[in-house]
């Protein structure tokens, strides 16, 4: 249930909102299902559907306080048409899933919705909602209290992982160890992977080397990565 003093309310979400388990959310639980997703999950995370947009709808929340929302198409669609985000900036400033790494000693970030609930086995996930991380992302990331940040980004974002490095700065940030998750050879990206798929990657992780001698990052960001 979401606080009545959220900043944005439900009116914010499509007005044919439907939760998943009630019948007309029913294509959009078997969209989910058909891709690994398990329905008690998708509930536990207030996963909804909108049958007029014909998408699955993600929405944002931190603390019962609706932010945003991001949609997913289930039909076969143009990619560039595949995702669809509530309008403003809200996206940069916010994490999906953010709930689950607060008081965390770690966080598993990915850049889809069903990427992230893929490592639901591991727990601590969050979404960036995009292959772009922001300050204000990572200062989220590191305001969480976590103590390691496990990065399991598709395999086009591998020069990224290059750039977090770089664009870190431990003027003012305590350290936070960073690890890459591999995606699995044989899919091509979590969001592909099983469960069990995603909970062995995590365990193969490997440190992302930051400074030749700790291979550590650090929470000051100069912009978008």
């Amino acid at each position: 249930e979401l606080k009545t003093d959220s900043p944005l309310k439900m009116g914010t979400l499509p007005m044919d909102i439907a939760f998943l388990g009630d019948a007309d959310a029913q294509e959009g639980a078997d969209y989910l299902l058909g891709r690994g997703l398990d329905l008690e999950l998708l509930k536990k995370q207030s996963i909804m559907y909108s049958p007029g947009r014909r998408r699955v709808i993600f929405p944002v929340i931190h603390n019962k306080v609706l932010y945003g929302w991001q949609g997913r198409a289930i039909d076969n669609v143009d990619k560039n048409l595949r995702m669809e985000n509530l309008s403003g900036d809200w996206k940069a400033r916010t994490l999906m899933f953010y709930n689950n790494i607060i008081g965390k000693d770690f966080a598993i970030v990915t850049e889809g919705a069903v990427d992230a609930l893929k490592f639901a086995k591991v727990g601590n996930y969050v979404a960036t909602m995009g292959k772009e991380i922001s300050k204000s992302q990572l200062e989220l990331l590191r305001d969480s209290g976590i103590k390691r940040l496990y990065l399991a980004l598709d395999p086009d974002a591998v020069d990224k992982l290059h750039k977090i490095r770089e664009t870190m700065d431990n003027a003012l940030y305590g350290r936070v160890e960073c690890y890459v998750v591999p995606v699995p050879d044989h899919r091509e990206d979590f969001g592909a992977s099983t469960y069990e798929e995603c909970k062995d990657a995590f365990s193969k992780a490997t440190k992302l080397q930051g400074d030749e001698i700790f291979g550590y990052i650090e929470f000051k960001l100069k912009g978008n990565i």
